[in-house]
Protein backbone atom coordinates (compact mmCIF):
# COMPACT_ATOMS: atom_id res chain seq x y z
CA UNK A 1 0.00 0.00 0.00
CA UNK A 2 2.67 2.77 0.79
CA UNK A 3 5.06 1.68 -1.97
CA UNK A 4 1.73 2.25 -4.50
CA UNK A 5 0.52 5.23 -2.59
CA UNK A 6 3.91 6.85 -2.94
CA UNK A 7 4.74 5.91 -6.36
CA UNK A 8 1.45 8.31 -7.37
CA UNK A 9 2.89 11.14 -5.51
CA UNK A 10 4.96 11.76 -8.62
CA UNK A 11 2.12 11.42 -11.07
CA UNK A 12 0.35 14.01 -8.63
CA UNK A 13 3.36 16.60 -9.26
CA UNK A 14 2.88 15.94 -13.28
CA UNK A 15 -0.67 16.46 -13.16
CA UNK A 16 -0.59 19.63 -10.95
CA UNK A 17 1.89 20.99 -13.36
CA UNK A 18 -0.38 20.45 -16.20
CA UNK A 19 -2.77 22.48 -13.93
CA UNK A 20 -0.62 25.11 -13.23
CA UNK A 21 -0.58 26.34 -16.77
CA UNK A 22 -4.40 26.81 -16.69
CA UNK A 23 -3.88 29.58 -14.00
CA UNK A 24 -0.82 31.36 -15.79
CA UNK A 25 1.90 29.50 -13.91
CA UNK A 26 0.43 30.37 -10.51
CA UNK A 27 1.52 27.44 -8.16
CA UNK A 28 -0.77 28.43 -5.28
CA UNK A 29 -3.91 28.80 -7.38
CA UNK A 30 -2.86 24.89 -8.46
CA UNK A 31 -2.76 24.00 -4.96
CA UNK A 32 -5.55 25.61 -4.09
CA UNK A 33 -7.49 23.32 -6.28
CA UNK A 34 -5.86 20.61 -5.46
CA UNK A 35 -6.68 20.95 -1.51
CA UNK A 36 -10.04 22.33 -2.28
CA UNK A 37 -10.96 19.06 -4.54
CA UNK A 38 -9.65 16.86 -1.76
CA UNK A 39 -11.22 18.27 0.91
CA UNK A 40 -14.51 17.45 -0.96
CA UNK A 41 -13.68 14.10 -2.21
CA UNK A 42 -12.96 13.13 1.30
CA UNK A 43 -16.40 15.01 2.66
CA UNK A 44 -17.99 12.89 0.00
CA UNK A 45 -16.62 9.71 1.03
CA UNK A 46 -17.48 10.44 4.89
CA UNK A 47 -20.98 10.68 3.55
CA UNK A 48 -21.06 7.58 1.30
CA UNK A 49 -19.74 5.28 3.52
CA UNK A 50 -21.77 6.44 6.16
CA UNK A 51 -19.11 7.47 8.87
CA UNK A 52 -20.23 10.71 8.88
CA UNK A 53 -18.79 14.36 10.42
CA UNK A 54 -19.14 13.85 14.04
CA UNK A 55 -15.83 14.98 15.50
CA UNK A 56 -15.19 13.92 19.43
CA UNK A 57 -14.51 17.32 20.51
CA UNK A 58 -14.36 16.62 24.09
CA UNK A 59 -10.84 14.24 23.36
CA UNK A 60 -9.54 16.79 20.97
CA UNK A 61 -9.30 19.62 23.24
CA UNK A 62 -7.64 17.87 25.61
CA UNK A 63 -4.78 17.03 22.81
CA UNK A 64 -1.82 19.35 22.36
CA UNK A 65 -1.92 22.34 19.91
CA UNK A 66 0.36 20.36 17.26
CA UNK A 67 -2.28 17.96 16.75
CA UNK A 68 -4.00 20.57 14.10
CA UNK A 69 -0.49 20.71 12.27
CA UNK A 70 -0.53 18.38 9.76
CA UNK A 71 -2.36 20.50 7.17
CA UNK A 72 0.55 23.14 7.94
CA UNK A 73 3.25 21.26 7.23
CA UNK A 74 1.77 20.44 3.77
CA UNK A 75 1.64 23.89 3.17
CA UNK A 76 5.01 24.79 4.66
CA UNK A 77 6.22 22.24 2.41
CA UNK A 78 4.83 23.54 -1.23
CA UNK A 79 5.53 27.24 -0.18
CA UNK A 80 9.36 26.19 0.49
CA UNK A 81 10.43 24.37 -2.13
CA UNK A 82 8.54 27.31 -4.44
CA UNK A 83 11.35 29.60 -2.97
CA UNK A 84 14.26 26.70 -3.12
CA UNK A 85 13.67 25.60 -6.51
CA UNK A 86 15.48 28.67 -8.20
CA UNK A 87 18.40 29.07 -5.80
CA UNK A 88 19.13 25.56 -5.14
CA UNK A 89 17.87 23.91 -8.73
CA UNK A 90 16.15 20.40 -8.86
CA UNK A 91 18.41 18.15 -7.69
CA UNK A 92 19.49 19.44 -4.54
CA UNK A 93 15.78 20.89 -4.10
CA UNK A 94 14.92 16.88 -3.79
CA UNK A 95 17.79 15.64 -1.64
CA UNK A 96 18.05 18.00 1.18
CA UNK A 97 14.34 17.23 2.28
CA UNK A 98 14.79 13.44 1.93
CA UNK A 99 17.67 13.95 4.14
CA UNK A 100 15.39 15.64 6.77
CA UNK A 101 12.72 13.28 6.22
CA UNK A 102 15.07 10.23 6.64
CA UNK A 103 16.68 11.83 10.16
CA UNK A 104 13.52 12.76 11.54
CA UNK A 105 11.43 9.97 10.87
CA UNK A 106 13.50 7.78 12.63
CA UNK A 107 14.56 10.84 15.60
CA UNK A 108 10.74 10.38 15.94
CA UNK A 109 10.65 6.37 16.19
CA UNK A 110 13.28 6.56 19.12
CA UNK A 111 12.23 9.07 21.13
CA UNK A 112 8.17 8.35 20.64
CA UNK A 113 7.81 11.86 19.46
CA UNK A 114 4.06 13.27 18.61
CA UNK A 115 2.52 9.86 20.91
CA UNK A 116 4.53 7.51 18.60
CA UNK A 117 5.45 4.09 19.60
CA UNK A 118 9.30 4.11 20.67
CA UNK A 119 11.28 2.25 17.89
CA UNK A 120 15.16 2.45 19.85
CA UNK A 121 17.47 3.17 16.78
CA UNK A 122 19.87 -0.23 16.38
CA UNK A 123 22.80 -0.27 13.96
CA UNK A 124 20.62 -2.09 11.63
CA UNK A 125 17.93 0.11 11.60
CA UNK A 126 20.23 3.07 10.70
CA UNK A 127 22.12 0.68 8.29
CA UNK A 128 18.63 0.24 6.28
CA UNK A 129 17.98 4.20 6.71
CA UNK A 130 22.09 4.67 5.15
CA UNK A 131 21.23 2.26 1.76
CA UNK A 132 17.50 4.44 1.35
CA UNK A 133 18.81 7.56 1.66
CA UNK A 134 21.77 6.57 -0.59
CA UNK A 135 19.85 4.68 -2.90
CA UNK A 136 17.41 8.36 -3.36
CA UNK A 137 20.87 10.49 -3.75
CA UNK A 138 22.39 8.26 -6.09
CA UNK A 139 18.64 8.09 -8.32
CA UNK A 140 18.22 12.19 -7.43
CA UNK A 141 22.03 12.82 -8.84
CA UNK A 142 21.73 10.53 -12.04
CA UNK A 143 21.61 12.70 -15.20
CA UNK A 144 20.73 11.07 -18.63
CA UNK A 145 19.80 12.41 -22.11
CA UNK A 146 15.92 12.94 -21.92
CA UNK A 147 13.42 13.53 -24.77
CA UNK A 148 10.08 15.14 -24.36
CA UNK A 149 7.32 13.45 -22.44
CA UNK A 150 4.29 12.24 -24.62
CA UNK A 151 0.79 15.25 -23.53
CA UNK A 152 -2.36 14.84 -24.79
CA UNK A 153 -2.50 18.23 -25.05
CA UNK A 154 -3.16 19.47 -28.56
CA UNK A 155 -0.19 21.16 -30.77
CA UNK A 156 -0.45 24.99 -30.39
CA UNK A 157 -2.99 24.74 -27.72
CA UNK A 158 -3.14 27.69 -25.19
CA UNK A 159 -1.05 26.33 -22.20
CA UNK A 160 0.18 22.89 -23.94
CA UNK A 161 3.69 21.68 -23.81
CA UNK A 162 4.44 22.68 -27.36
CA UNK A 163 4.27 26.22 -26.31
CA UNK A 164 5.27 26.24 -22.55
CA UNK A 165 7.39 23.60 -21.67
CA UNK A 166 7.13 21.80 -18.38
CA UNK A 167 10.00 20.82 -15.95
CA UNK A 168 9.62 17.28 -14.79
CA UNK A 169 10.59 15.38 -11.80
CA UNK A 170 9.77 17.16 -8.49
CA UNK A 171 9.84 21.08 -10.27
CA UNK A 172 6.86 20.34 -11.90
CA UNK A 173 4.50 21.55 -9.61
CA UNK A 174 6.37 24.50 -8.95
CA UNK A 175 6.63 25.77 -12.76
CA UNK A 176 10.37 26.11 -12.67
CA UNK A 177 12.73 24.83 -14.94
CA UNK A 178 14.78 21.55 -13.40
CA UNK A 179 18.06 23.48 -14.34
CA UNK A 180 16.78 26.93 -12.53
CA UNK A 181 20.06 27.81 -9.98
CA UNK A 182 22.30 25.71 -10.86
CA UNK A 183 24.84 28.57 -11.69
CA UNK A 184 24.29 29.94 -8.00
CA UNK A 185 26.22 27.40 -6.67
CA UNK A 186 28.80 28.87 -4.58
CA UNK A 187 26.54 32.30 -3.67
CA UNK A 188 27.22 33.39 -0.13
CA UNK A 189 24.65 31.75 2.43
CA UNK A 190 23.95 28.57 -0.12
CA UNK A 191 23.92 26.72 3.04
CA UNK A 192 21.26 28.48 4.41
CA UNK A 193 18.94 27.28 1.59
CA UNK A 194 20.14 24.13 1.98
CA UNK A 195 19.59 23.59 5.68
CA UNK A 196 15.82 25.19 4.83
CA UNK A 197 15.83 22.37 2.43
CA UNK A 198 16.61 19.79 5.66
CA UNK A 199 13.69 21.65 7.68
CA UNK A 200 11.51 20.99 4.89
CA UNK A 201 11.93 17.39 5.14
CA UNK A 202 11.94 17.88 8.95
CA UNK A 203 8.14 18.93 8.22
CA UNK A 204 7.16 16.16 5.93
CA UNK A 205 8.11 13.67 8.54
CA UNK A 206 6.63 15.35 11.29
CA UNK A 207 3.28 15.66 9.04
CA UNK A 208 3.46 11.39 8.89
CA UNK A 209 3.92 11.52 12.76
CA UNK A 210 1.08 14.18 13.42
CA UNK A 211 -1.88 12.55 11.61
CA UNK A 212 -1.13 9.25 12.80
CA UNK A 213 -2.05 10.75 16.36
CA UNK A 214 -4.76 12.58 14.97
CA UNK A 215 -5.67 8.83 13.43
CA UNK A 216 -5.84 7.25 17.31
CA UNK A 217 -7.58 9.75 18.44
CA UNK A 218 -10.19 9.86 15.77
CA UNK A 219 -10.35 6.48 15.15
CA UNK A 220 -10.74 6.62 11.68
CA UNK A 221 -7.74 7.56 9.22
CA UNK A 222 -10.46 8.88 6.84
CA UNK A 223 -11.45 11.42 9.12
CA UNK A 224 -8.12 12.45 10.08
CA UNK A 225 -7.18 12.49 6.55
CA UNK A 226 -10.18 15.08 6.74
CA UNK A 227 -9.07 17.06 8.98
CA UNK A 228 -5.58 17.64 7.76
CA UNK A 229 -6.65 18.57 4.05
CA UNK A 230 -9.61 20.84 5.48
CA UNK A 231 -6.49 22.81 7.52
CA UNK A 232 -4.44 23.01 5.10
CA UNK A 233 -7.35 24.52 2.61
CA UNK A 234 -7.70 26.87 4.61
CA UNK A 235 -3.90 27.92 5.06
CA UNK A 236 -3.47 27.66 0.82
CA UNK A 237 -6.90 30.07 0.72
CA UNK A 238 -5.25 32.18 3.08
CA UNK A 239 -1.88 32.51 1.07
CA UNK A 240 -3.81 32.98 -2.41
CA UNK A 241 -5.94 35.62 -0.81
CA UNK A 242 -2.85 37.26 0.25
CA UNK A 243 -0.91 36.53 -2.97
CA UNK A 244 -3.88 38.43 -4.89
CA UNK A 245 -3.73 41.77 -2.63
CA UNK A 246 -0.62 41.77 -3.10
CA UNK A 247 0.27 41.01 -7.02
CA UNK A 248 -3.72 41.16 -8.54
CA UNK A 249 -5.96 37.82 -9.82
CA UNK A 250 -3.69 35.40 -11.99
CA UNK A 251 -4.48 35.36 -16.03
CA UNK A 252 -6.31 32.12 -16.62
CA UNK A 253 -4.90 30.54 -19.64
CA UNK A 254 -8.08 29.25 -22.46
CA UNK A 255 -7.27 26.46 -24.62
CA UNK A 256 -7.49 22.26 -24.60
CA UNK A 257 -7.79 21.08 -20.87
CA UNK A 258 -6.67 17.31 -20.58
CA UNK A 259 -9.46 15.70 -18.06
CA UNK A 260 -6.40 14.19 -16.41
CA UNK A 261 -5.45 17.20 -15.09
CA UNK A 262 -8.29 17.78 -12.30
CA UNK A 263 -7.92 14.81 -10.99
CA UNK A 264 -4.71 15.87 -8.66
CA UNK A 265 -6.96 15.60 -5.47
CA UNK A 266 -7.16 12.58 -5.41
CA UNK A 267 -3.85 11.17 -5.41
CA UNK A 268 -3.54 13.74 -2.18
CA UNK A 269 -5.99 11.99 -0.35
CA UNK A 270 -4.66 8.33 -1.41
CA UNK A 271 -1.22 9.55 0.04
CA UNK A 272 -2.16 10.84 3.44
CA UNK A 273 -5.07 8.30 4.26
CA UNK A 274 -2.55 5.49 3.57
CA UNK A 275 0.08 7.36 5.18
CA UNK A 276 -2.04 7.83 8.54
CA UNK A 277 -2.94 3.75 8.09
CA UNK A 278 0.48 2.72 8.19
CA UNK A 279 1.67 5.13 10.53
CA UNK A 280 -0.06 3.54 13.62
CA UNK A 281 0.70 -0.14 12.41
CA UNK A 282 4.42 0.71 11.68
CA UNK A 283 5.92 3.45 12.91
CA UNK A 284 6.27 6.72 11.33
CA UNK A 285 10.02 5.68 10.66
CA UNK A 286 9.45 2.49 8.87
CA UNK A 287 6.44 4.49 6.84
CA UNK A 288 8.45 7.32 5.61
CA UNK A 289 10.73 4.98 4.13
CA UNK A 290 8.47 3.02 2.57
CA UNK A 291 6.75 6.13 0.83
CA UNK A 292 10.27 7.63 0.08
CA UNK A 293 10.77 4.34 -1.85
CA UNK A 294 7.47 4.77 -3.47
CA UNK A 295 7.94 8.09 -4.80
CA UNK A 296 11.42 7.10 -6.18
CA UNK A 297 10.28 4.09 -7.65
CA UNK A 298 7.12 6.06 -9.45
CA UNK A 299 9.06 8.69 -10.50
CA UNK A 300 11.41 6.33 -12.18
CA UNK A 301 8.66 4.48 -14.12
CA UNK A 302 6.91 8.23 -14.90
CA UNK A 303 10.22 8.83 -16.91
CA UNK A 304 10.97 5.76 -18.97
CA UNK A 305 7.65 5.96 -19.68
CA UNK A 306 7.35 9.86 -20.07
CA UNK A 307 3.59 10.29 -19.72
CA UNK A 308 1.95 13.38 -18.25
CA UNK A 309 4.31 15.46 -20.12
CA UNK A 310 6.87 14.31 -18.06
CA UNK A 311 10.02 13.88 -20.11
CA UNK A 312 11.29 10.80 -21.02
CA UNK A 313 14.33 8.92 -19.79
CA UNK A 314 14.48 5.40 -19.70
CA UNK A 315 15.40 3.12 -16.75
CA UNK A 316 18.48 2.06 -16.85
CA UNK A 317 20.91 -0.53 -14.70
CA UNK A 318 21.93 1.85 -11.78
CA UNK A 319 18.20 3.24 -11.47
CA UNK A 320 17.25 -0.43 -10.69
CA UNK A 321 20.25 -0.72 -8.66
CA UNK A 322 19.15 1.85 -6.48
CA UNK A 323 15.70 0.69 -6.26
CA UNK A 324 16.30 -2.78 -5.08
CA UNK A 325 19.07 -1.17 -2.55
CA UNK A 326 16.18 1.15 -1.20
CA UNK A 327 14.21 -1.77 -0.74
CA UNK A 328 17.16 -3.86 0.93
CA UNK A 329 17.17 -0.57 3.30
CA UNK A 330 13.59 -1.44 4.23
CA UNK A 331 13.83 -5.09 4.68
CA UNK A 332 16.33 -4.40 6.95
CA UNK A 333 14.29 -2.11 8.92
CA UNK A 334 11.58 -4.11 9.13
CA UNK A 335 12.45 -7.92 9.41
CA UNK A 336 16.34 -7.78 11.27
Amino acid sequence: MGLIAGAGLPVQTAVNSRLRTKFGGNAFYAARYSFTSSTVLILILLAVTGIGFSMPWGDLSGEPFWIWAGGVCGIFYLTCTTILMPILGSVQTVIFPIVGQVITSLAIDHFGLFGSQVNSLTVTRLAGAVLVLAGAVIISLTKGPGVPGKSTAKPGAAGSPATKPEAAGSSAVLGIRPEAGQNSAMAPGLWLWRLLGVIVGFAQATQTAVNSRLGMILGVPLKATCVSFVVGTICIWIVCLVHRVRNGKPETVLGFSPWWMWTGGIYGVIYILVNIYLANRLGTGMTVLIMLTGIISGGVILENFGVLGVNRRPVTLLKVGCVLMMLAGLAMIRLL
